[in-house]
């Protein structure tokens, strides 16, 4: 069970959807029965649902970070969700060696360089961005055995001073140069070491990234860890004027081209802290408001929204008080507007929302990323302002009675990009959220 985040009014866990439903609209139950009649042999209604619906906020202490595939490094001020500090940890992994798994005694580092590649910034352009760069002291704790949320306690894991600073200016690479002592271990590796992963990122943990937060603007960059790393310029010992170079890779996403499956290649993930007082007080922030809720990237806030039982029910008790007491849900979509500077900031990389069912695993919820407009997503609806989300296996498992929680909870996509984006739900008089059920009820 993979843990997707925590909140901190209740400390539950949640899991991340898993999308193994392309469509919902063809999946049927029944109640009071074992087969469902033909179709030919079923009352059509839709029946759209209006009231009753309620909207909160929970504010989350930590979210899992380490299924992310974007990472970030600074700080920078956002004015609907205040000043975001993002620092960087990862692994390293072993670059291409001889054939015979080793370097031959004696090779000597002659210089070396951390590189840090981001490809995208928000904030200030320009701005110098000072980071400290840590060697991490001891392994993290391997992944297989834990899942690594972004308020991990890092400071456990590195010495009181850094081991180099630098500047960053702009996106880009940028190189820090450091002592060839820190990095010949890298080439005096055996090849036990080498050949296992497990005991080479014991031995090698791996670097963090810390940036200087203390000013309120700043910016934002977007790390690319398949261009990050470590590059050792060497020589051999019978050839002293002839210059190698060696790679150390550093944590990265990338996509397996047999299976076409994403895997991670080593372990690496952001770190967050969020200080709200740096919200525009003209954006009229409103944690505690009933009529609207918010979704924030990274560890910012989620919402919780609560079906109507009773009016659930009331569709129920209509098939109770048939002879056959069938009923089919054909489909069910619910319908969430948004709000106004949250529709503005549509082309500005909104933040794409997945629908999570009792903080646990739910199978049969697809992902409702704002960017699909095909059956496997919720649409957006920009001119609308408002998504729209199938949710008919949900429906349809209330109804049977398979489960009995009428609440779900709206999250960031942690693992698309530009994480730290925002949205804000409305549910008014003017502008209800609504689910449209269509059913059939056999007669």
């Amino acid at each position: 069970m993979i843990k997707y985040f925590r909140d901190s009014v209740s400390k539950l866990s949640l899991v991340l959807v898993l999308i193994v439903s392309t469509s919902c609209t063809d999946i049927d139950d029944n109640l009071g029965g074992d087969l469902i009649p033909p179709v030919d042999r079923l009352k059509i209604s839709t029946e759209t649902i209006s009231d009753g619906f309620n909207i909160k906020s929970i504010q989350t202490d930590s979210m899992l970070a380490d299924n992310a595939e974007s990472y970030y490094l600074g700080s920078s001020v956002f004015p609907r969700m205040g000043k975001i500090d993002a620092s960087f940890v990862t692994q390293v992994a072993k670059g291409t060696l001889p054939e015979e798994g080793e370097f031959e005694d004696g090779v000597v580092a002659d210089s070396a360089y951390v590189i840090l590649s981001t490809n995208g910034f928000s904030g200030i352009k320009d701005y110098k961005l000072t980071v400290n760069v840590y060697e991490l002291n001891k392994p993290l704790p391997y992944p297989k055995e834990t899942s690594y949320y972004t308020n991990f306690p890092i400071k456990e894991y590195i010495n009181e001073n850094p081991d180099y600073t630098k500047t960053f200016k702009n996106a880009g690479a940028t190189y820090i140069k450091v002592d060839p002592k820190y990095v010949q271990k890298y080439l005096d590796a055996t090849k036990a070491q080498n050949d296992d992963r497990d005991i080479f990122i014991k031995d090698f943990p791996g670097y963090y990234f810390e940036a200087n937060t203390a000013y309120g603007l700043g910016v934002l960059y977007n790390i690319n860890t398949t261009r990050s790393g470590i590059k050792i310029y060497y020589h051999k010992p019978a050839e002293p004027e002839k210059k190698l170079s060696y790679n150390i890779t550093f944590s990265h996403i990338y996509t397996d081209e047999a299976s076409r499956q994403k895997v991670l290649l080593n372990e690496g993930f952001s770190f967050y802290k969020r200080d709200y007082s740096f919200i525009d007080p003209t954006y009229n922030f409103d944690p505690n408001s009933t009529s609207k809720s918010y979704v924030m990237g990274l560890d910012g806030y989620i919402t919780e929204l609560t079906i109507p039982e009773e009016e659930i029910k009331r569709i129920k008790d209509k098939a109770n008080n048939t002879e056959s007491g069938y009923i089919s849900i054909l489909k069910a979509e619910l319908t969430i507007p948004i709000g106004d500077d949250s529709a503005n900031a549509m082309n500005d990389y909104i933040n794409p929302l997945v629908l999570y069912f009792d903080y646990q695993e739910y199978k049969y919820m697809p992902s409702y990323n704002v960017y699909n407009q095909g059956e496997i997503g919720g649409i957006l609806n920009r001119v609308k302002k408002e998504y729209v989300m199938n949710i008919t296996t949900y429906i349809q498992q209330l109804l049977s009675g398979k489960i009995d929680n009428y609440k779900l909870q709206v999250a960031p996509n942690a693992t698309s990009s530009f994480t730290y984006k925002s949205s804000e739900l409305v549910n008014t008089k003017e502008r209800p959220i609504k689910l449209v059920v269509t059913y059939g009820i056999s007669e």
